[in-house]
């Protein structure tokens, strides 16, 4: 007898084995519900359907059966209700012990010696179901994430044909699970420290962390193992049980080489290969630290505070992976490169009046963008509660994150248009933006620098030319003097500022932004050496304005009416 018509769903490759599977035994795949690219080029190969959701079959004859794999964002009853037969769904852990998503790490975390798989019937509620059918096995000594997940796409595509048997027979019965023994882990819980080495742990409890958090290279949706030299954060590879620790205190760098570094722990100590920054760029161990040198540990205040943060950024954490994926930061011909450290240099100006937060940033975005020409470029954003975390979390918190206008017909929207498009990146960052590791954590992302512009809620960011600040009513042009010349600098502040005053007026939301520019453009306007009298210090010769500049006289520079009264306005035309 065969199993029927099949209906798969799920976001893991897994599904293409079961899918092997059904077909090896005679049934029918008659759709696919998947966003994940193998699974649907694999669908397509096979001419499955690919379906967006499961309210998207077709009307006609209903499936025998639903199977579903990692899908903790579906509702169960929808499963339920859809095929003739029944529905199962595939978890990666042993339930109830084990609910939730990336079982493996905190399985591995825990020190357990078994782990195992379960088919259960769906459930309103994900992992509570009836469990249909259980499959475990031993944990090996060394084993990793990765290893371990291999080990249950194993116990999974083997105990599917025991499934595919009692399916054929046309019923699954399920045990209740035990609700008062079960776990739950969710798709935003990180490890105490995020992954951080605490050198006063044992070394069985290290080696396990940096274990737990391997992933062979693949996808690391958690953290990474990581130490913290000099100041900088340190992703580590490997670790392996290592010889000696002695008297040494717990942190000692016991010895040095271009691969390994050898550090005490409280009971032994360990090898820590496969060092790399944030990047991925490979760091030689010898280069970070020599023997006698003591590696600090996180109290647990720290390692709480690490673990909040990466809690509140992990929702957001697929946003930004989006982004990054197709971010092309904006190139400006009026930068020149530098290998100097910044020297920083302020031009302020008011900020217009009854605008939001948002609206004023997305208006500095096209202004950005547009004066060099380069509306599908990409800026370096950094609201509050981004600056808020990297200060809190240097070298774990990205200091930006991406954002971008999308092309020319931003250039069409209206400003209140612009600022809804920009909202699921706002709303992004305000947890906090995304883990500095997010690269290497995510294979198919490439390494990428600070873009050469910036928009801030404080101020310069770091690595940019040019920063567009907007903080308590004034809108700051920071800019590199290394990076920009007086003359560049003059026509962008003149330019911004005729901008703003275009800004400032009624019905400006419900205006094109192209308009507004282009208004901004046509007023009258002071010369490059007007400008270049707005303060002694950029005169040429005259040195850089200095960071700590004098208060700014927030009265308005209203340039169409050839009104200077900014507190260092010295001429005009």
């Amino acid at each position: 007898m065969s199993v029927g018509n099949v209906v798969l769903i799920g976001e893991d490759r897994f599904l293409t084995g079961l899918g092997d599977a059904v077909i090896a035994r005679g049934g029918t795949v008659t759709a696919v519900v998947s966003r994940v690219l193998r699974v649907r080029d694999w669908a397509q190969a096979a001419g499955v359907p690919v379906l967006p959701s499961l309210d998207a079959l077709p009307d006609g004859p209903r499936p025998d059966w639903v199977i579903g794999v990692g899908m903790q964002r579906t509702d169960g009853t929808t499963m339920l209700a859809l095929p003739r037969l029944g529905a199962v769904s595939y978890h990666d852990g042993p339930l109830p012990h084990y609910a939730g998503v990336n079982t493996q790490v905190w399985a591995l975390l825990a020190g357990e010696t078994r782990h195992g798989v379960t088919w259960l019937l769906p459930d309103t509620d994900q992992n509570l179901g009836d469990v249909v059918l259980r499959q475990d096995f031993e944990i090996a000594a060394d084993e990793t994430a990765a290893s371990l997940i291999a080990k249950c796409q194993a116990a999974g595509l083997e105990s599917f044909d025991t499934l595919l048997d009692r399916m054929e027979a046309g019923a699954l019965e399920g045990e209740p699970q035990d609700r008062a023994r079960r776990r739950y882990f969710r798709h935003a819980a990180r490890p105490l420290g995020d992954g951080r080495l605490d050198f006063t742990q044992g070394r069985d409890e290290l080696l396990r962390l940096v274990r737990a958090l391997d992933f062979g290279g693949a996808r690391n949706p958690m953290a990474s193992a990581k130490i913290e030299v000099a100041g900088k954060v340190v992703l580590i590879g490997a670790a392996a049980a290592a010889e000696g620790q002695g008297s040494e205190a717990p942190g000692t760098v016991l010895s040095a080489d271009p691969e390994t570094l050898v550090v005490a722990t409280g009971s032994g100590a360990v090898a820590l290969s496969g060092l790399t920054d944030p990047m991925r760029r490979p760091l030689a161990a010898d280069g970070l630290a020599r023997p006698g040198d003591r590696l600090s540990s996180l109290d647990p205040t720290q390692a709480a505070r690490l673990r909040h943060q990466a809690v509140a950024m992990a929702p957001s954490q697929w946003h930004w992976r989006s982004r990054l994926s197709t971010f092309r930061p904006a190139v400006p011909g009026f930068v020149r490169q530098s290998g100097e450290a910044a020297a920083w240099a302020d031009h302020r100006l008011p900020a217009p009046q009854g605008l939001s937060d948002e609206a004023l940033f997305a208006a500095l975005a096209a202004w950005v963008l547009a004066s060099c020409d380069d509306w599908s470029g990409g800026l370096a954003f950094a609201g509050r509660d981004v600056i808020a975390a990297a200060e809190t979390m240097p070298g774990y918190v990205n200091p930006w994150v991406p954002l971008g206008l999308g092309g020319d017909a931003a250039g069409k929207r209206t400003l209140a248009e612009l600022a809804e498009d920009l909202e699921p990146d706002f709303a992004a960052a305000r947890a906090g933006g995304f883990a500095a590791d997010i690269i290497a954590r995510h294979p198919g992302l490439a390494p990428f620098e600070t873009p050469a512009l910036g928009l801030s809620a404080g101020g310069p960011i770091q690595g940019t030319a040019l920063t567009l600040s907007a903080l308590r009513g004034v809108v700051t042009l920071w800019h590199d003097t290394n990076a920009l010349d007086v003359g560049a600098h003059c026509r962008l502040a003149g330019s911004l500022g005729r901008f703003l005053e275009a800004l400032d007026g009624e019905g400006t939301t419900d205006r094109p932004v192209g308009a507004l520019l282009a208004e901004a453009e046509a007023a009258p306007r002071l010369s490059v050496a007007a400008w270049a009298g707005l303060w002694a210090e950029d005169i040429p010769g005259a040195g850089p304005r200095p960071f700590a500049a004098p208060a700014f006289d927030r009265s308005a520079i209203m340039l169409r009416r050839r009104e200077m009264r900014a507190g260092h306005a010295q001429a005009a035309e």
